[in-house]
């Protein structure tokens, strides 16, 4: 997210390098007495060239980087009134394409802000502290291992997990590109809904985050698990909802990822279901993103945070009924936890089956920021840390 934050502790770096620079002058002086004039001098260029450049990089980026935000600021602003205008708007044949150019745009912008302040903060230097890609597991830092790092696409795979009970859950693994091997990343679970129309394991990439990854529509900064559930029986079966839960468990376990960030999300059934594994492993997970879908939640939700998507107009008198969205959400922030519902009512896709693909390709406002700015739910997800009870 491009936030003050960001810039003061960059700019904090451009003194730190300041700083550095004038104490390896300062212990040159010690070797003044005795030293030959030009053996001393070549010493003074060499140190004053290698942090002038490095200093002049930094704030060449910093200028680039305020000239993108000056058009980031004009997008949000466009984008803002496109939404009231389509809010306000009666014509019944509306569409949002202008909103999604806008989108795009503002998710574009974004990324190469950061890419610019990223690459600010951390210059090549001899003996410089680059970022730390070795967070340990367990650690409370929030944000990914790889902070200021933009990774490129990675692989999609095709994997098999089997529990401490022995059933086996094939499912697909996506796993981020830094180009070094990193360590402290986040592990997010998708699970899809029940009765889809795919057949066999496409179901995994016929809706949500399988679908997008599938189609190289995301770039995750973390682990990714989309597991195969043939039907909803799988879900209503407690001993599978259990190896369920392991699953993500293991894969940052053997990935040498963060376990204080472990989240879910699904939709449909699969929502449910998240509900329905926070509630039975109350210690686990950070976060959920359910979409189209609910369940009464227990006290393990004081713990773990809530960012559900559901349409207006979603089949009232069952799990995935509106109403009871805002039951769950309501009952989660009466016992002190922290949840947000998301509703659709603005857009088309306001009804069941469209909500997954339109939740994880777009960014909203993000709820935990004062600023409100714009954040895709799967990287909301990521940054979430577990809570102790």
């Amino acid at each position: 997210m491009v936030s003050g934050g960001t810039v003061t502790s960059d700019l904090s770096s451009l003194s730190s390098f300041s700083n550095s620079f004038t104490t390896e002058i300062n212990g040159l002086s010690g070797a003044w007495k005795g030293a030959s004039y030009d053996n001393l001098s070549s010493k003074v260029n060499s140190v004053a060239e290698q942090y002038l450049s490095a200093i002049k990089g930094q704030m060449q980026a910093f200028a680039n980087a305020c000239d993108l935000y000056v058009e980031y600021q004009d997008t949000k602003n466009k984008l803002s009134s496109a939404r009231s205008a389509y809010n306000s708007s009666k014509d019944e044949k509306k569409n949002t394409s202008f909103i999604h150019q806008l989108e795009t745009r503002l998710q574009e912008l974004k990324t190469q802000i950061e890419g610019l302040l990223g690459s600010a903060s951390g210059p090549a230097l001899e003996g410089s502290k680059n970022s730390n890609l070795n967070v340990d597991p367990g650690t409370t830092t929030k944000g990914s291992s790889a902070d200021g790092l933009t990774p490129k696409w990675g692989s999609f795979t095709r994997q098999v997990f089997t529990s401490s009970t022995g059933i086996q859950i094939p499912y697909l693994f996506y796993e981020p590109d830094y180009g070094k091997q990193v360590t402290g990343l986040p592990t997010h679970m998708y699970m899809t809904g029940a009765g889809m129309s795919s057949t066999g394991e496409k179901i995994m990439t016929y809706g949500g985050i399988g679908k997008l990854l599938n189609e190289k529509a995301l770039n995750p900064s973390g682990y990714v698990i989309v597991p195969y559930v043939p039907s909803g029986k799988e879900y209503e079966s407690e001993s599978f909802r259990k190896a369920l839960a392991e699953l993500p468990v293991s894969v940052s376990k053997e990935k040498n990822g963060d376990l204080n960030r472990i989240s879910l999300s699904g939709h449909s059934y699969g929502a449910i279901t998240a509900y329905n594994l926070v509630n039975e492993n109350p210690n686990t997970f950070s976060a959920i993103v359910p979409v189209s879908g609910s369940k009464p939640p227990t006290n393990a939700f004081k713990n773990v945070k809530v960012w559900a998507f559901h349409g207006t107009q979603d089949n009232p008198g069952n799990n995935t009924d509106y109403r009871k969205a805002v039951q769950n959400v309501k009952a989660i922030q009466a016992m002190g936890g922290d949840a947000t519902l998301h509703a659709y009512s603005e857009y088309p896709n306001c009804y069941h089956t469209h909500t997954a693909n339109y939740t994880f390709s777009h960014s909203f406002d993000d709820p935990e920021d004062e600023k409100k700015e714009d954040v895709s739910p799967l990287e909301w997800a990521f940054k979430q840390v577990k809570k102790t009870a």
